[in-house]
């Protein structure tokens, strides 16, 4: 028994180190905020599910100004290019996260182009821009 008793102390003894290691190295993978509390990321409502999330899959072009008349969907695909057969382009709903320009001619290096800043609504396009060549999904996401 007394040689048993000094062989269990040891093992609790080193057991008890063991789960003392393994606090610190769990405590040490915590990412902390300035606070001290644990750190994870907030949702965004890009994130969310079901009910919360905004469409930003698309842009519409509307042939009537107020975002009427017959639609016209193009995907966001940051630098795709849409030809704009469609005319004319009186409103548009730009759901991308990217921004929409109105090229007045095929690719936009030349001629006026209208930009549509992400996440917005421009419900009347002035009448000397309602007949773009092609649109274009840019790959910025600021503000025009």
């Amino acid at each position: 028994m007394r040689l048993r008793l000094p062989i269990m102390s040891a093992a609790a003894s080193v057991a008890l180190l063991g789960l003392g290691f393994g606090m610190t190295t769990a405590a040490s993978a915590t990412t902390t905020g300035s606070a001290g509390s644990a750190y994870l990321p907030a949702l965004t409502s890009a994130h969310q599910g079901a009910g919360g999330s905004p469409d930003i899959s698309n842009f519409i072009t509307y042939k009537e100004t107020g975002l009427r008349g017959t639609p016209y969907t193009g995907a966001c695909v940051g630098g795709a290019l849409y030809s704009a057969s469609h005319n004319p382009v009186k409103s548009v709903r730009n759901n991308c996260e990217y921004r929409i320009y109105l090229q007045q001619n095929a690719g936009g290096a030349t001629g006026w182009q209208v930009c549509i800043d992400p996440h917005s609504v421009r419900t009347s396009i002035d009448s000397d821009h309602w007949d773009p060549a092609t649109i274009k999904v840019g790959l910025k996401k600021s503000n025009c």
